[in-house]
């Protein structure tokens, strides 16, 4: 059942134990167990999720999700893990949004990169967010709905430090105004998303913009 909770029920993930994540928080469900539960996405969504809803996460309460078989205890190594939260097959388009210390609902599909020293989880969330990435999945992987099968095949560079500094403070920008912390304009930094994207792929914007007319 759904309730609303205060501010000082809600844990602080960064300062949980493994033990903590994997077999939940001691206290009562009035004391601060709930952690942020990462699940749907709109396309407002793009880049972080705000409104977020959050999740009874005490240890009474996973025995009973487990002893219930609740979806929610799916691929627990994917909670409070950093990664790339995407909208496979309801928009048709692919959109990607950055998670981390969040618990992952069962229908969420969660990208992580293998390496992060090569390939981030920001840098992901920019170059999939990018119209380069857009046109490779609609002309050349899937134009009717991106599934999960399909971003398995997405080409994605592996960047320079530099590359990835520029793309990953990008997105921090674009996490900065969605959290209503930054004036910037979202779609300013989106087409410089898109410029950084094409040079890193060696294409030009115009060309593919020409070739979707």
């Amino acid at each position: 059942m759904s309730r609303v909770i205060t501010p000082d029920q809600v844990a602080d993930t960064n300062s949980l134990t493994d033990k903590e994540k994997q077999d939940g928080i001691s206290g009562d469900d009035d004391d601060a167990v709930w952690v942020p539960l990462e699940k749907g996405f709109v396309k407002d969504d793009l880049y972080f999720k705000t409104d977020v809803e959050y999740i009874n996460w005490s240890e009474d309460s996973l025995r009973k999700l487990r002893n219930s078989n609740k979806a929610y205890l799916r691929n627990m190594n994917y909670n409070f893990s950093e990664g790339v939260c995407l909208s496979i097959g309801k928009f048709g388009d692919l959109f990607a949004r950055y998670t981390n210390n969040r618990v992952i609902e069962h229908k969420c599909t969660i990208l992580s990169p293998i390496d992060e020293d090569l390939v981030t989880s920001k840098y992901l969330t920019g170059i999939l967010n990018s119209r380069v990435v857009v046109h490779l999945t609609e002309n050349l992987i899937n134009r009717i709905s991106i599934e999960a099968s399909d971003v398995r095949i997405i080409p994605i560079p592996i960047p320079t430090e530099r590359e990835v500094s520029k793309i990953t403070g990008l997105v921090e920008k674009a996490i900065s105004v969605q959290k209503a912390e930054s004036k910037e304009n979202l779609e300013d930094i989106q087409d410089e998303i898109d410029k950084t994207a094409a040079e890193i792929y060696g294409v030009s914007l115009s060309d593919i913009e020409g070739s979707n007319e």
